[in-house]
C-alpha cells in the first residue's frame, strides 16, 4: 500500500472537510474503501480516529472568527456522544453492504437538502425553546449513533440540522459543527480500539491523521472566506458523487454473497 498516496489523499480530504466544517469521514471512508480497498468497517475506525484530530484543528479557526455557537454545540454534543458509544457497539452487528447503503442514503439526503434550501443570512431571533430543544437532542443522539456506525463525525447531518432546523446562518452552522464532531467521534473510536478492529490497519492511521490535520487547517482558513453559495454547490455535487460510488460498492458486495 502506497503510504504517500494515502497521505496525499488524506490532505485532499482534510482540505475539503475544513472548508465545509466536517470531520472528514464522509470523504476519507469512500476514498479508503473505493480507491485503497480497505474493508468499510476498518475504514470507519480509521475515519473516527482522524475526525478527532481534524475537527479540533479546523474548529480553532472558526472559534477565532467567532463563528461557533458554543451553547448549542455543547448541548447537542453531549447527546451525540452517548449516541456515538451506542453506534460503535451496534456496528459489530451490521454487514458491510448495509453500512454502504445507509451511508449512500445519508449522502444523497444531505445533498438534496443543501441544494434546495435558500441561504439564511440573518441570525435567528430565538435559537430554540424547550420543546424544540428536546427534539434536537433526540436527533443529535441518533446522529451520534450514525457517527459510531459509519465513522463520520456527524457534520454531514449536523450541519443540515443547524442550518435547516435551527435556521442558523451557514458559516456559523459549519463552525459549530467543526467544534462538535471531534467530541462525538471520540466516543465511537474508543469502541473500535477496544474491539481490536483497527489492529490490521494501525500503520495506515498516522498518515491519514497527519494528512487530514494539515488539510483541515488550510481548509478552515479558506472556509471562512468562501461565499456560502459556492460552498453549498460544491458540497452538494461532491455528496452526490460519493453517494453513487458507495451505493455501487454496496450492490457489488451484495451480488458477491
Amino acid at each position: 500500500m502506497d503510504t504517500l498516496t494515502v497521505f496525499g489523499g488524506a490532505i485532499a480530504a482534510g482540505l475539503i472537510a475544513g472548508v465545509m466544517g466536517l470531520g472528514g469521514g464522509v470523504l476519507i471512508i469512500p476514498a479508503l474503501t473505493i480507491f485503497v480497498g480497505i474493508p468499510i468497517k476498518q475504514a470507519v475506525g480509521i475515519s473516527l480516529t482522524s475526525v478527532i484530530a481534524t475537527s479540533m484543528s479546523s474548529s480553532t479557526v472558526y472559534l477565532k472568527k467567532d463563528l461557533v455557537d458554543l451553547e448549542i454545540g455543547i448541548l447537542l454534543a453531549i447527546s451525540a456522544i452517548a449516541g456515538g458509544l451506542s453506534g460503535g457497539i451496534l456496528s459489530a452487528y451490521i454487514r458491510n453492504e448495509h453500512l454502504a447503503f445507509i451511508f449512500s442514503g445519508i449522502l444523497i439526503y444531505s445533498a438534496i437538502s443543501f441544494a434546495i434550501k435558500k441561504e439564511n443570512l440573518q441570525a435567528p431571533e430565538s435559537k430554540y425553546n424547550k420543546k424544540t430543544l428536546w427534539v434536537f437532542l433526540l436527533i443529535s443522539y441518533f446522529t451520534g449513533i450514525l457517527t459510531g456506525m459509519l465513522g463520520i463525525g456527524g457534520g454531514i447531518i449536523f450541519i443540515p440540522l443547524l442550518y435547516l432546523g435551527l435556521k442558523m446562518p451557514l458559516p456559523i452552522a459549519i463552525g459549530t459543527s467543526a467544534f462538535k464532531v471531534g467530541l462525538t467521534a471520540t466516543a465511537g473510536a474508543v469502541i473500535y480500539f477496544m474491539r481490536g478492529d483497527l489492529d490490521p490497519v494501525l500503520s495506515i492511521i498516522p498518515p491519514v491523521v497527519v494528512g487530514m490535520i494539515v488539510g483541515a487547517r488550510v481548509g478552515g482558513m479558506i472556509g471562512v472566506k468562501i461565499k456560502s453559495s459556492v460552498t453549498k454547490g460544491l458540497f452538494s455535487l461532491m455528496l452526490v458523487y460519493f453517494s453513487y460510488r458507495m451505493l455501487s460498492m454496496g450492490l457489488a458486495e451484495l451480488a458477491n454473497k
